[in-house]
């Protein structure tokens, strides 16, 4: 199972531990979110503040997508120059994030934040025009 994410940037996936990591990345460095907008044929009424974390349909707006890749721009320099702290759920989401698109096997509870390798880099900036390019739905 994944996450799809469709709308104003064209289409990215991520599995569904990446999302999650994704999320718990962008909350540590500053994204507060705002809460998803209703599934289609849903009412804004029945939805409530909208969650994240599930693939149904629902609206990532399009000025929450720019915080959080405003967030997710700070985190990838932060451990890209090592400025990181080492030791916070972050750091360990980052490392699971990045032994995913790097194939590496995952660290150790005591192994430092490593640096991606230009291709995971690359993913994640073009994630990062995605999500400025405008509101996305989860599937």
């Amino acid at each position: 199972m994944g996450m799809d994410l469709s709308g104003a940037g064209g289409y990215f996936r991520w599995t569904t531990s990446e999302w999650y990591d994704l999320l718990e990345i962008a909350s540590e460095f500053g994204w507060v979110p705002i809460g998803t907008g209703p599934p289609t044929g849903i009412l804004k009424a029945d939805w409530g503040d909208g969650t994240y974390d599930s693939n149904e349909g629902q609206r990532f707006y399009a000025r929450d997508a720019r915080a959080f890749a405003n967030s997710l721009e700070r985190a990838l320099v932060a451990f890209s120059e090592g400025k990181a702290k080492k030791r916070t759920r972050a750091a360990r989401s980052f490392d699971r994030l990045a032994a995913s698109l790097t194939g590496v096997k995952k660290p150790g509870a005591r192994t430092p934040v490593h640096k991606l390798n230009p291709e995971a880099i690359n993913n994640i900036r073009e994630f990062i025009a995605f999500c400025r390019a405008g509101s996305f739905r989860i599937y």
